[in-house]
């Protein structure tokens, strides 16, 4: 089953009906979700889905590996007068590890601060730009797009998996004025 449009109603913490695999593009977009659990069935969030949501704070993903985030699923810009401004307030994405897609700017501009991205997963463009991340724990194989923490400028640390083969896209690493801890030994394919 796909959510395809989500009703105007009032959400607070909300746990996607069990049943649904897959929630649509942009189905939720803008409304006032402030605690989202996603069941182990959902398989696929798509573009835009979360995004606008300026009350969601914590994300729970499912405890199974493989669903993937599309493309803005929980971008954190919000439209202030004519300007979008990062609203920070996604402060947890648990399970995040569990992800075997992140799609391109899925994170921007979110309050995150500690992230695991599991082993083997794809992350796309921008996937984290411009958030607070301080820690990402990052599994063998995983694989980067363009910017995908350019502008974190809080990023201390990198922590790289033992079995190395992670591939980092040009710019990846952008303006981040914080950084100290990474091994590029890990760094390969």
């Amino acid at each position: 089953t796909v959510v395809l449009a989500a009703i105007a109603a009032r959400y607070g913490d909300y746990t996607l009906p069990s049943g649904i695999t897959s929630v649509s593009d942009g189905a939720f977009s803008g409304t006032d979700i402030s605690c989202l659990t996603v069941p182990d069935a959902v398989n696929f969030i798509g573009a835009y889905a979360f995004a606008g949501c300026s009350n969601l704070t914590k994300v729970v993903l499912p405890s199974v590996y493989g669903i993937k985030l599309g493309s803005y699923a929980f971008y954190g810009y919000e439209l202030i007068g004519n300007s979008n401004v990062a609203s920070r307030k996604l402060t947890q994405a648990l399970n995040l590890d569990k992800a075997s897609v992140i799609g391109n700017y899925c994170f921007a501009a979110t309050g995150l601060t500690e992230i695991g991205i599991g082993a083997n997963a794809v992350c796309g463009e921008g996937a984290f730009f411009n958030s607070s991340l301080k820690t990402v724990s990052v599994g063998a194989n995983a694989s980067f797009g363009f910017g995908a923490f350019q502008n974190c400028t809080a990023l201390t640390e990198v922590v790289m998996p033992s079995e190395g083969g992670v591939y980092f896209g040009i710019v990846c690493f952008a303006n981040d004025t914080a950084l100290r801890t990474i091994d590029l030994s890990k760094v390969g394919r």
